[in-house]
């Protein structure tokens, strides 16, 4: 989590925004059996179970798709990947960072399961793994795990929940995260507006009056960020949404998740809420206007995600 000027705290105002990693390894090594965790490609007889494939001899290549990372992120990829070629020499990995965030690797995954020449792994936020069972495009893991002995009890269940359907995972999960709210407590204090209590949720109006407040300090001041790519229609801009959908008691599906709960009065409110921060209110940037990141000392409240 990168800091705003002055001291910055996180607040929870939503559960989830998880994501998942696909590591879709269908090779082994020849030292000993390399653990595969998911397998990406059209799924026979609809989903049937596949039989986990045997160890190849000789040198692998597996190819490894991924969202452009920033430093940090590529740094601790690239040391899981340093330690799984120790173990298996005969391994090769290679790491192909996409641009432009989740959407383009999943549209670029999708042509590739079409012309049959995906990657053996990418990393894939849940939503967009959820879309891609449903299509069969991908294979359970159900085989390769029970003839690993993968102890899944050490992973987190609701994400392991979360990408199984009709008893049967298609993923293990590779991080987790939640959307926070961050603010400025030297712009809170500027304006002589007390900050969010940690341990209490604040309330939309607060929010609200905070953020005009803090927007009156300059031009160059805003009182809130809204996160995602605001010109196109995109995940990130839905998870901007979804926690204000949740804290006002609604969801995007039901639990069956073949009934859309959006568009009921409490859904409806949280996206005119989003919208009025930047059309009524005129606190937060809107599509096509310049957006301060969050460290510049110059936003009063935003998003972020915390993992």
């Amino acid at each position: 989590m990168k800091r705003e000027t002055g001291p910055v705290t996180l607040q929870t105002i939503g559960p989830r925004g998880v994501h998942s990693r696909r590591a879709l390894i269908r090779a082994a090594a020849s030292a000993g059996s390399v653990s595969i965790l998911a397998a990406c490609g059209q799924s026979t007889g609809g989903g049937a179970e596949t039989q986990a494939s045997k160890p190849q001899a000789g040198p692998v290549s597996l190819e490894i798709w991924s969202p452009s990372m920033d430093p940090p992120q590529t740094t601790a990829q690239e040391q899981v990947h340093k330690d799984f070629q120790e173990k298996y020499p005969n391994v090769t990995l290679k790491l192909t960072q996409i641009p432009g965030g989740w959407d383009p690797v999943v549209e670029k995954l999708q042509i590739s399961i079409t012309g049959n020449v995906q990657p053996n792994a990418t990393r894939l936020p849940d939503n967009n793994v959820r879309l891609l069972i449903f299509q069969n495009q991908m294979m359970a893991l159900d085989a390769f795990i029970k003839a690993d002995k993968y102890d899944l009890k050490m992973l987190d269940q609701g994400m392991i929940q979360r990408t199984t359907v009709d008893g049967k995972l298609y993923t293990l999960p590779w991080s987790g995260g939640m959307l926070a709210l961050a603010y400025n407590r030297d712009l809170f204090d500027k304006v002589g507006v007390s900050p969010p209590e940690t341990t209490k949720a604040i309330t939309w109006d607060r929010l609200v009056d905070a953020a005009t407040k803090i927007r009156r300090l300059g031009d160059d001041i805003w009182g809130y960020r809204v996160g995602g790519t605001l010109d196109t229609p995109n995940w990130d801009t839905v998870k901007e949404w979804l926690p204000w959908v949740w804290s006002n008691g609604n969801d995007y599906f039901d639990k069956t998740e073949t009934k859309p709960l959006f568009e009921q009065p409490n859904g409806i409110a949280a996206a005119q809420l989003l919208t009025d921060l930047m059309v009524k209110y005129r606190v937060a940037p809107g599509p096509g206007m310049s957006r301060p990141d969050g460290t510049t000392g110059k936003v009063g409240l935003g998003s972020s995600r915390a993992t």
